[in-house]
């Protein structure tokens, strides 16, 4: 495959029209048009589509000639005649023709047609502010997304057409009364089916108080304002599992605390007191997320329960404020599998005297210290079963590696340290028991320690490794990664000039397949022979780290756990 397809593979977009067989056919090269864009994913699902089919359904498969050739109303209903129109394929019609309604006015077809397609659709996904909303109800969607603002009577109103919706997701709400009144919108359903609720941006005040919310699983709001939480949390929505409540200045959780079916929670804008209520109280929690920003009254201190065994299992804690009592580590985590911890002070020596994570694969820590940070990771036990650990300092970190000479890191697949003096880093060289990492991202600041990480075999079975360095790569790295790491599939160390990249072609180790660079950064003579090295893949830097997408994938992964219960 081309090199500079691959820069532009968004998605894995270009890959996947590789494997289907039309890359060359459709010379994705030279094609940057957007409708060409749009038009070849439909193809791809629909290819997709025809992939997984048994004789018995084929016939229902045959819109796809004409939706792809976008061909006149006539052939469109001789089409309809002899074929049965099959949910999917509408869905990604309406999906990939720039996901709005309005297309159908530049298709050339009857309402007759558009009628049968929203009619047939699940999935409807409405971009523009358009008054082309249908007169009559669609019952077959279950997942209803709106990508602008719209009037919130007329959105409601869309909305109860939707008689049997699922999901609502809004990308922006922000409506304004044209006469009295405070911005407050309310949301009405047709029937109890209403099962997800997501909101990602907005200025109004909700009220959720509707008879046919008793389904209501996961509710989600990015809310500036401070939420009567009466209008949100109530009787009406007393099953919630899943809630995330961002950008609240000051959050009422009494409600909160009596969900019985609570399972995942999210908040900002809370005291320490706060967390320590909703943990003794909300058994049944798996993901805590919250960010503790303000200190506590000494007042009615709240003591943890240490007795029970918390069911935790994904933990992330953002701390804000300086008196951080540290009650939070008292508790008992041995169900936890992953752990965030980002804090703006030297939070380390309450967490490191907790001996209950023996179950925990991943974790990170972030410091926003403006003092210097001394983190005894020697003193932290129990952490034998880590798989995944990143280190984050903002501010040079005096950072003893004591732990990993004790805790016998033996299951440790993936550590990332940025923030602490490279000498730390090469002392990790030479503890044999990191011998199974195979992802590997680190900051050097000399050549020195440069070199002496790359000679060592303790990182010998590395799939990944990227570096951080400011200076110019000398030969002899590259010589010690072609006979070092042998096993090295990955390359992340922003090269930017030609001849780091004549040398790394030169001496790269055997399995090299993959090197990412920052585009903006490369000079164009070492863009070109990345291009004609046909051997590599490039890619373009990514913006979220290893870490952040495992642990994306846990909270996803748990998350739907927790939705696929029956009450």
């Amino acid at each position: 495959m081309s090199n500079n397809v691959i820069s532009d593979d968004e998605g894995n977009f270009i890959r996947e029209c590789t494997q289907l067989g039309l890359s060359s056919s459709l010379k994705l090269q030279q094609e940057k048009s957007k409708q060409r864009q749009e038009e070849l994913k439909l193809q791809i699902e629909l290819c997709k589509l025809n992939s997984f089919m048994d004789e018995a359904n084929i016939k229902k498969r045959k819109l796809e000639e004409s939706c792809l050739q976008i061909v006149s109303d006539s052939k469109v209903q001789k089409t309809i005649r002899k074929t049965e129109i099959c949910d999917d394929v509408i869905g990604k019609i309406l999906e990939y023709l720039h996901r709005d309604l309005e297309l159908f006015k530049y298709l050339g077809v009857s309402k007759q047609f558009q009628r049968i397609i929203l009619e047939k659709s699940k999935h409807l996904i409405i971009e523009f502010e358009r008054k082309i909303f249908p007169p009559y109800q669609l019952p077959n969607v279950e997942s209803l997304t709106f990508f602008s603002d719209f009037e919130h009577k007329e959105q409601n109103q869309f909305i109860t057409k939707c008689v049997n919706i699922k999901h609502l997701f809004i990308e922006r709400m922000d409506f304004k009364n044209d006469g009295p009144g405070d911005n407050t919108v309310d949301f009405k359903f047709k029937k109890p089916s209403i099962e997800s609720i997501v909101i990602n941006v907005s200025h109004n005040h909700f009220v959720l108080r509707d008879r046919n919310l008793f389904n209501l699983k996961k509710l989600e709001m990015w809310e500036p304002y401070a939420i009567d939480m009466d209008n949100v949390i109530n009787n009406y929505t007393y099953t919630l599992q899943i809630l995330s409540l961002k950008e609240l200045r000051k959050v009422d959780i009494t409600p909160i605390l009596n969900l019985p079916l609570l399972c995942s929670l999210e908040l900002e804008g809370l005291n320490e007191n706060q967390v320590i209520s909703i943990l003794n109280t909300s058994k049944k929690l798996e993901i805590l997320k919250v960010d503790i920003d303000e200190a506590p009254s000494v007042i009615g201190l709240i003591e943890p329960d240490t007795k029970s065994i918390l069911n935790l299992k994904y933990l992330n804690v953002s701390n804000g404020y300086s008196n951080f009592t540290g009650k939070l580590w008292k508790y008992n985590f041995s169900n936890l599998k992953a752990l965030k911890i980002d804090v703006f002070n030297d939070d380390w020596k309450f967490f490191s005297t907790n001996n209950t994570f023996s179950n925990l694969e991943i974790f990170k820590y972030e410091s926003y210290s403006n003092e210097s940070v001394t983190a005894n990771l020697g003193k932290c036990k129990n952490l034998k079963n880590l798989k995944h650990l990143s280190l984050h300092f903002f501010e040079t970190a005096c950072l003893d590696y004591g732990i990993f000479q004790k805790q016998k890191f033996k299951h440790l697949k993936s550590l990332l340290i940025c923030g602490c003096r490279s000498s730390f880093i090469c002392n990790l060289a030479q503890i044999e028991d990191l011998n199974n990492l195979k992802i590997l991202r680190v900051i050097i600041d000399n050549e020195t320690d440069l070199i002496n990480l790359t000679k060592s075999n303790v990182f010998a079975m590395l799939k990944y490794l990227g570096i951080r360095y400011d200076h110019a790569y000398p030969q002899e790295f590259f010589e010690n990664l072609s006979s070092n790491f042998k096993q090295l599939v990955e390359l992340d160390c922003g090269f930017k000039n030609y001849e780091e990249i004549e040398l790394l072609r030169k001496y790269h180790p055997i399995n090299l397949r993959i090197i990412t660079i920052n585009k903006n950064e490369m000079q164009s003579l070492g863009y070109k022979i990345l291009s004609n090295w046909k051997e590599i893949a490039w890619k373009d830097k990514p913006i979220k780290s290893y870490i952040d997408h495992k642990l994306e994938k846990i909270e996803s992964t748990i998350a739907s756990q927790i939705l696929s219960r029956d009450f």
